[in-house]
């Protein structure tokens, strides 16, 4: 856009020096002209007829002179020493301020073409350079909420990481206490078992006794000891040693089973409740991992967006830098012409107005 004002700019230019070229042009030739006819008065007298011609026409000239002395102007300089000259017919001098007002009408239409397109293309550079400025500043707006989008979804995923490390440091535990836990009944059920297997052996062994003559004497201790006074010994001294010793064994071994079975019901509890934590760590795990991804999706499509939003940012900022360039084109194009428009307008009106009173007594008296 930038490309097309200037080269616009730059016919217009070049057709307003064509026009100003030939209106010099044209104004240099009649200065030669008024010039050849001077020096022709002075190189010899006027004929009598001429003279006797300008004694009647003196007070139109003096009148048009009066008119036109006051305009500061080129084109009234040149008619001025067209009538102060006394060579050129006001017939002729009349012609010439004709020219003179088609080229004043035509340079102000020009100018005034000119100041239409100057205004317009300055509204419409104000127009764009608003219109963009709201687009860098929703663009930056964007980009701020796109940032802060992009944080809160990077927090997420670092939560979401977190929850996976705590939850794998749980299971590598809950392994490792299971381990334990598996290892400290291996040995409990290693020293159960020894202390049964150790149990049974005596068993066995003071049952070899209390078969053979062992178990008389035992018998006949007891006897005696079932003659003395139950209050001293209590009633339980009745009871045969060797039967109090077996039950004594079996009571032993009992607790030393039962013990076992606890524990055996108490691992197989733990390890069901291991298995049952670890199945729920891993589909917990397995959610978090599907989280993960779909929030890494997001993540991918908030930096696309936020990436687009600072691809607008920068390019509504090389627009508005164009604009910017091209406003400047404009003000060396046109920034004279609007400043200067009303005293231009305003002079040349004056001329103008001078031009065509001059004309129309001098036209008058010609005819």
């Amino acid at each position: 856009m930038l490309a097309e004002l200037q080269q616009q700019c730059q016919e217009k230019a070049a057709e307003w020096d064509q026009h100003e070229a030939a209106r010099h042009e044209e104004l240099s030739a009649i200065a030669d002209t008024i010039g050849l006819l001077e020096e022709s008065r002075l190189a010899r007298k006027a004929p009598v007829s001429l003279l006797q011609l300008q004694d009647v026409k003196d007070d139109a000239r003096s009148y048009a002179m009066d008119k036109l002395t006051a305009i500061k102007s080129t084109s009234a300089q040149f008619v001025l020493l067209a009538l102060r000259g006394q060579k050129v017919g006001l017939e002729e001098v009349a012609q010439m301020i004709t020219r003179l007002l088609t080229n004043l009408r035509s340079e102000a239409q020009s100018e005034a073409e000119k100041k239409q397109y100057c205004q317009a293309r300055y509204s419409s550079s104000a127009s764009k350079k608003r219109t963009l400025q709201n687009k860098e500043q929703e663009a930056a707006a964007a980009m701020g909420e796109a940032r802060e989008s992009l944080k809160l979804i990077q927090d997420d995923l670092q939560q979401i990481k977190q929850g996976i490390q705590d939850l794998d440091a749980s299971v590598a535990e809950a392994k490792g206490l299971r381990k334990a836990e598996r290892l400290t009944l291996a040995n409990e059920e290693a020293d159960a078992s020894e202390t049964e297997e150790i149990l049974q052996k005596a068993k066995t062994r003071l049952s070899r006794v209390y078969r053979g003559d062992g178990a008389s004497f035992l018998d006949q201790v007891a006897s005696r000891l079932r003659k003395l006074p139950s209050a001293e010994f209590g009633a339980s001294l009745a009871e045969p040693t060797a039967n109090r010793v077996l039950s004594l064994l079996d009571r032993l071994i009992s607790d030393v089973r039962h013990q076992r079975q606890s524990a055996m019901a108490e691992e197989s509890k733990a390890q069901k409740e291991h298995d049952s934590f670890l199945q729920d760590c891993a589909r917990k795990r397995s959610t978090e991992m599907n989280a993960m991804v779909a929030k890494r999706s997001v993540e991918a499509s908030a930096k696309a967006e936020l990436q687009n939003f600072k691809e607008l940012r920068a390019t509504a900022d090389q627009e508005l830098q164009a604009n910017e360039d091209y406003k400047l084109a404009l003000d060396t194009d046109c920034a004279w012409l609007l400043q200067n428009w009303e005293e231009r307008s305003s002079a040349r009106l004056r001329e103008v107005q001078a031009l065509e009173s001059a004309r129309s007594t001098l036209v008058d008296e010609a005819g």
